[in-house]
């Protein structure tokens, strides 16, 4: 567990640091600009999602210096007198602040904290003089029930941590790729973990550990019932040690039983797709050539990114 003074002097430390353009998304936004779509830019939490829509809005300023921007971040505490509301009240705060006669661009970064953030999305986005922008940390964001709601209305941008080459851009280590790459399997891609490995910082894997613990409380736990919480730790651990095996849930609870974690199969399933809600891992289903369809059994997950298994498992990939 990070103590207060670590924490303070990382947080202290990430803000005095720089970042990179994240060119593709940036592309994909400015060519969604103004189109009738609600953009969605989904992923892992601390990815990157709000500097990115920081990075578009300075493309905004600079096309337009007195553009219309309203930014609404639910995780900040400038905004915690909307976390109280419901929908109706903060889509009437939004249209309140609104410029006449002109497009406005409205940015909510986190917007599944909203009650109901659907309505909210509908409302807005029938609305002629906004162009709408939100972030969401949790798949619920694009679940069965919203995206029928939203069917044609809604893109979804879904940000990754760094890739490789941008982890090169960021570092500027091009001039030994296998080494840096050694690194990059070691740290991963997150933008704040990078920034302290490339200092010689050795916060990186408490960085990360404090990630998971993040997304472990605002969007797991608050969300869906863990009955235990280090039966759950247990059940991430073996999909980290698997990552590129097949895997079912019927073996995972075999495996943590005979080790005297006591778990049924539907448990684990049910973690499971917690984590891929969290965007913490990415699902990869069987696929049956000869028969040409989707196998439902025997999945495999990928990781979001590798530097949560140093962090967690305390390894490094062979």
């Amino acid at each position: 567990m990070l103590s207060t003074s670590k924490c303070f002097r990382i947080f202290i430390y990430l803000c005095l640091m720089k970042t990179i353009a994240r060119k593709r998304y940036l592309e994909t936004l400015s060519v969604l600009k103004d189109k009738n779509f609600i953009k969605v830019a989904t992923g892992v939490r601390r990815c990157g999602k709000s500097t990115l829509m920081t990075q578009f809005q300075d493309l905004l300023r600079k096309d337009n210096p007195k553009v219309p921007i309203l930014v609404i971040n639910m995780d900040m505490p400038d905004f915690r007198f909307l976390a109280e509301k419901n929908w109706k009240e903060i889509y009437d705060y939004i249209i309140k602040h609104l410029k006449k006669n002109a497009t406005n661009y409205v940015f909510i970064d986190e917007v599944q904290n909203v009650p109901e953030f659907e309505k909210l999305l509908e409302g807005l986005y029938v609305h002629p003089n906004i162009d709408l922008y939100v972030t969401g940390s949790n798949a619920f964001l694009l679940s069965s029930e919203l995206a029928t709601l939203l069917t044609g209305r809604a893109y979804e941008i879904n940000v990754l941590p760094f890739s490789f080459a941008e982890y090169l851009e960021f570092t500027g280590k091009d001039s030994n790729p296998d080494r840096a790459f050694a690194e990059f399997v070691r740290t991963g891609g997150f933008p704040e973990a990078v920034r302290l490995s490339a200092e010689g910082n050795h916060f990186a894997n408490e960085y990360l550990q404090m990630v998971f613990k993040n997304i472990y409380d605002n969007d797991i736990s608050k969300r869906y019932t863990i009955y235990g919480e280090e039966a759950y730790q247990e059940v991430v651990n073996f999909l980290i040690d698997s990552v590129g095996s097949s895997v079912s849930a019927g073996n995972i609870a075999k495996v943590l039983t005979a080790n005297k974690k006591k778990i049924d199969n539907k448990t684990v399933s049910k973690y499971i797709d917690t984590l891929v809600e969290a965007y913490l891992f990415y699902k990869v289903n069987r696929y049956d050539i000869r028969g040409k369809q989707h196998l439902a059994t025997l999945e495999k997950y990928y990781l979001v990114d590798l530097g949560f298994r140093s962090a967690l498992l305390g390894k490094e990939l062979a």
